[in-house]
């Protein structure tokens, strides 16, 4: 089976000497969501830069739909979208034109055109703000403006490089329920991000990458459970000391976080906690947790 995007062995080395990319491999299958996270200069952007045909990659393959990116560009630019970090609206268009004009551009009917826009539109909240200037919108609402042009798009494979950057909760959840539904429709999307509820949230697959190469990659849940924690206690107090023997024990300030091996010892740490006058919160690993194991740091 032909996958969506097929990255082997890429490397990117800038004329300055940064290397993007050393060696990165993964693939994304069609019709799932695969989503990229990473630290900043992880080589996210410009993974994407390439599969999107704007980069010339210094050695490895980069196909999309079994076409190489650098070899038949023309063949892969009428199969796909793109959201970059940096886009912008048109400011003297409103959301209307510019997701509809961009969607005309594709070569469907006028109708086909407004009825995708319609919708697209409604997906992300703009219809109360459709034929506003984009100039007199906020940046979150540019942003999903930007994001509904991706979506009423007739492309097979889209690539959203932090999409909901910038954006509140509530607008953030629908953007997601849109991704989903897109999905569910055969389309395949290829998204990067630094917010790990999204990552848990939308995606079939995760792939984790550090310095240019592949950490790790999998179902959420098999992110989740690539790390010997399997549970996590908060503790709040000023004198936390003395629970490194139940595990890892990383300080936050006046709170701490303890990483137990097994879930069976939370009862006895929140017992431990109380006795000492503290409060105590048990969760289970999120994929932040696994994000810091992993890289050796926080989300920046």
């Amino acid at each position: 089976m032909v996958e969506a995007v097929e990255v082997e062995a890429l490397s990117k080395v800038y004329k300055n000497g940064t290397k993007a990319l050393q060696g990165m491999s993964l693939k994304a299958e069609k019709g799932r969501l695969l989503t990229v996270i990473g630290r900043n200069g992880a080589g996210k952007t410009t993974m994407v830069r390439v599969l999107t045909t704007q980069l010339v990659p210094s050695s490895g393959t980069a196909r999309v739909l079994g076409v190489d990116v650098v070899a038949e560009p023309d063949k892969v630019k009428p199969h796909i979208a793109l959201v970059p970090q940096e886009a912008q609206t048109n400011q003297s268009m409103s959301p209307w034109d510019y997701v509809y004009y961009l969607t005309k551009l594709e070569g469907v009917s006028s109708g086909e055109a407004k009825s995708r826009a319609i919708d697209a539109l409604q997906q992300v909240g703009l219809e109360s703000l459709s034929n506003k200037p984009c100039y007199s919108l906020s940046g979150g609402e540019k942003r999903r403006a930007i994001v509904a042009a991706a979506i009423a798009s007739g492309a097979e494979v889209l690539f959203l490089d932090e999409p909901t950057t910038g954006l509140d909760p509530i607008i953030r959840r629908q953007i997601w329920l849109s991704l989903r539904k897109m999905v569910e429709k055969g389309r395949t999307i290829v998204l990067t991000t630094h917010l790990m509820e999204e990552a848990e949230m939308v995606s079939d697959r995760i792939a984790v990458v550090d310095h240019g190469s592949l950490v790790t990659s999998g179902t959420p849940s098999d992110i989740r459970s690539s790390i010997t924690a399997k549970a996590r206690v908060v503790l709040r107090g000023s004198h936390a000391d003395g629970f490194e023997s139940y595990g890892e024990l990383v300080k936050l300030g006046d709170r701490e976080i303890l990483y137990l091996d097994r879930e069976e010892t939370a009862n006895e740490v929140v017992s431990a906690t109380l006795s000492k006058g503290l409060s105590a919160e048990v969760s289970p690993i999120t994929l932040e947790d696994v994000f810091y194991k992993l890289l050796g740091g926080q989300m920046e």
